[in-house]
């Protein structure tokens, strides 16, 4: 009896994660579209911010802490460009962590601004990470701004081998 309950249990959490995947990812589309063995990265479904807000939800819905483990994967990101009305010049080329994201959460808290950037807050690069050969080193870059955004312009960076990479 008991594994019947926690296969109901399953079931639940795979429909409320299908559920807000259609919900937030693929509105248009039905509970029948989505597969459980769907690749929702590999398919473009989601990007690494889908997958941060996806794994939010999780964590939150669940009481599951997966957003940790998934910060200390092995990929690397930084900020590149940002929404002026919610961004100082600060968050230029910093990293996507653990204290990035406590961050933009208690900014999302101030400014009401989605703290995964769905609605096109902040973008960011990934310069490293277990599936890269090399890693994307940017030596030198300028920031610039328009009337609404703040941007990393690039001007000198390298790949540099790694030592083990995972692939």
């Amino acid at each position: 009896m008991k594994s019947q309950k926690n296969n109901l249990n399953t079931e639940k959490i795979k429909s409320d994660i299908t559920i807000f995947v259609l919900e937030n990812f693929l509105p248009n589309e039905s509970m029948s579209s989505l597969k459980d063995d769907d690749l929702l990265f590999e398919s473009g479904i989601i990007d690494s911010m889908g997958a941060i807000m996806l794994l939010g939800y999780i964590e939150n819905q669940f009481n599951i802490k997966v957003l940790d483990e998934e910060l200390s994967s092995g990929f690397r990101s930084v900020f590149t460009c940002l929404g002026r009305q919610w961004f100082t010049e600060e968050w230029l080329g910093r990293e996507l962590n653990k204290n990035s994201v406590k961050d933009l959460k208690a900014l999302a808290e101030e400014t009401g601004m989605d703290p995964c950037g769905e609605n096109g807050e902040y973008h960011t690069m990934t310069i490293d990470g277990p599936i890269f050969k090399e890693t994307i080193e940017i030596s030198k870059f300028s920031k610039e701004k328009t009337d609404t955004r703040l941007f990393i312009k690039i001007n000198e960076y390298c790949l540099k081998p790694k030592k083990n990479p995972s692939i």
